[in-house]
């Protein structure tokens, strides 16, 4: 194994997680010790940073590919950029995979172990690796794109909805406003903090899958939570004639406010 790393932590992290899997390691502090190791010993597998002082991860990939015993030996890039670009650079590079820092140990020594598999099979089923690389690659592609979108919905529709419930509370202030505007108004908040919640849940949504989402328990006092929830049914639910009636057996519940 060769770590091509600047971070002397980064380093010492991947070291230890590979050693402690049985891996021989050679370390390397930019792209030009690299591929003086790289010439020199026998490398089953690279660990390449993108960013390294003098030639870059991307540069030095294309000159590890160039050589005669290059071209089957897996790289798999390290980085601090997670988008889409920089992925795309990565696999036109000739990188084999690509992994967002920090880097977990645990997953680390998966993929590591999934590369250096997938080389041992590859002159046999060539053909299904270059497909299954390529799913895995849209599929990361996809997930880049998606984490695009998601902060595109949080950051950028926030503002127009918190305005609408701002201009909202203005009208309510009115004490002149006549009584269909007001629930109007009322019916707009309602709505509003509706579509914030929604936004919020996709910003939840999204820490989730990248395992970022961690629970805060606190006691929940349920009457207030329920109370808040029927105020914001009322004027849906007199519109329709439907009356609201609650029926609480637990007066706290030990959970996370901001995920109810």
């Amino acid at each position: 194994m060769l770590i091509v790393e600047d971070n002397e932590s980064n380093r010492l992290l991947a070291r230890t997680a590979l050693e402690h899997e049985g891996y021989a390691v050679c370390l390397a502090r930019d792209a030009e010790e690299g591929l003086a190791l790289f010439e020199t010993e026998p490398i089953g597998c690279i660990l390449l940073d993108v960013r390294l002082p003098g030639i870059d991860g991307f540069a030095a990939c294309e000159r590890i590919r160039a050589m005669p015993h290059g071209k089957d030996t897996p790289v798999i890039f390290l980085t601090g950029m997670r988008d889409v670009e920089t992925f795309d650079r990565a696999l036109r590079a000739g990188g084999d995979d690509f992994l967002t820092k920090p880097v977990r140990p645990t997953e680390l020594v998966v993929r590591v172990r999934a590369a250096l598999q997938l080389r041992s099979v590859r002159s046999e089923l060539k053909q299904h690796y270059e497909l299954l690389k390529r799913q895995r690659d849209d599929m990361m592609r996809l997930q880049l794109q998606k984490e695009r979108i998601m902060a595109f919905v949080v950051h950028d529709l926030k503002n127009p909805v918190n305005s609408m419930d701002l201009h909202a509370q203005v009208l309510l202030r009115d004490r002149l406003l006549p009584a269909d505007a007001r629930e109007s108004a009322t019916q707009i908040r309602s709505e509003a903090r509706v579509l914030s919640r929604m936004i919020l849940n996709l910003l939840d949504l999204s820490k989730a899958d990248e395992g970022k989402l961690e629970p805060h328990f606190t006691h929940v006092d349920v009457t207030a939570l329920v109370r808040g929830v029927c105020a914001e049914l009322e004027v849906s639910a007199r519109r329709r004639e439907v009356t609201l009636r609650t029926a609480l057996e637990v007066p706290y519940v030990r959970a996370d406010a901001e995920l109810l």
